[in-house]
């Protein structure tokens, strides 16, 4: 492996991994480098001939195609499909994008490697990660949203335009929102919602071009949103980190279904007199310790991912 990559500089800059922690992680800042296209490839442990076309050929699973030319094919129901490798290799040609999730099922070297990062950065146990393989083709791109995880991003071909601006609406969201969704918001990200989105996202948000060789970090919940006018590959390494209120509802209540009268069905009294079960929650809040927390420090919180993975593997022993 080349110097380049066996060392902090290739991903992280001058200032290394500590250096990049500081200055970036995990919502301070974005942080791009360029590197040459052969080390990222060998850092991902990946061939020279890697391309749409093998990937197509190595992965298994469905594959998620979006864009435009999707609202064609469903007559306007909706812009993204589930469809096999070889309509998704039809529905490319026709300027759909790609999204192969889960792609270290097929490239086992993948899960390896973001798991060897995931212990670089210090991230425990229970945070999923995963790899993922977009390809879009001319005119492809990502509406401005935001995201509730981490994300590498490594270019493989052609140059893709991000665009990031700041979160001051939602800091450190729980969830994932498109801009064009608001003010529809999940009741619980109504909670902590502060003030008006971007009106004019492109015109306010700084933009950063990626090439082949590029290593792009897209912090949790900053704005974004990419174009691309050629054919491009880039490969993501992202990370599903519990959050503090997660992992204390988890052990809270581990300790709450120990207690009989809580297993109860809830009923219109109890709803409007709460205070017999506020007593419950604080003698179990008061009951936790050190390894109630620990407890929880293994399990995997983002269960919609785990059971994507799950399907996903099934599917691809189906194929």
């Amino acid at each position: 492996m080349n110097n380049a990559v066996s060392d902090n500089g290739f991903m992280f800059g001058t200032g290394g991994l500590q250096g990049f922690i500081e200055s970036c992680w995990p919502d301070k800042n974005y942080h791009v480098l360029h590197a040459q296209l052969d080390d990222v490839l060998s850092f991902l442990s990946l061939p020279g001939s890697f391309s749409v076309d093998t990937v197509l050929q190595d992965y298994k699973s469905p594959v998620m195609c979006y864009g435009k030319k999707l609202l064609e094919s469903t007559e306007g129901l909706s812009d993204r499909l589930m469809v096999n490798a070889n309509k998704a290799a039809k529905l490319y040609a026709e300027g759909a994008a790609l999204e192969f999730d889960f792609a270290d099922l097929a490239y086992e070297k993948l899960y390896k490697i973001g798991k060897k990062l995931k212990k670089n950065l210090l991230l425990p146990n229970n945070v999923f990660h995963k790899a993922i393989i977009y390809a879009a083709h001319k005119q492809g791109g990502l509406v401005p949203h935001f995201d509730s995880y981490v994300n590498f991003v490594f270019q493989i071909q052609g140059e893709k335009k991000w665009y990031f601006m700041p979160n001051e609406n939602a800091l450190r969201p729980l969830e994932h929102l498109d801009l064009k969704d608001y003010p529809h918001l999940s009741a619980e990200m109504q909670q902590y919602w502060q003030g008006e989105p971007p009106t004019n996202f492109f015109e306010q948000a700084t933009e950063v071009v990626l090439k082949p060789g590029s290593v792009l970090f897209v912090p949790r919940g900053w704005w974004h949103a990419t174009r691309s006018d050629v054919e491009t590959l880039a490969v993501n390494l992202t990370y599903s980190v519990p959050t503090k209120v997660e992992v204390i509802l988890d052990a809270l209540k581990k300790e709450m279904v120990k207690d009989p009268a809580l297993r109860e069905y809830i009923t219109s009294e109890d709803v409007y007199h709460p205070e017999q079960i506020n007593e419950s929650v604080i003698l179990a809040t008061k009951n936790l310790t050190a390894d109630s927390y620990q407890s929880s420090y293994a399990d995997v919180f983002d269960n919609y991912q785990a059971l994507n993975y799950a399907i996903r593997k099934y599917m691809s022993y189906l194929s």
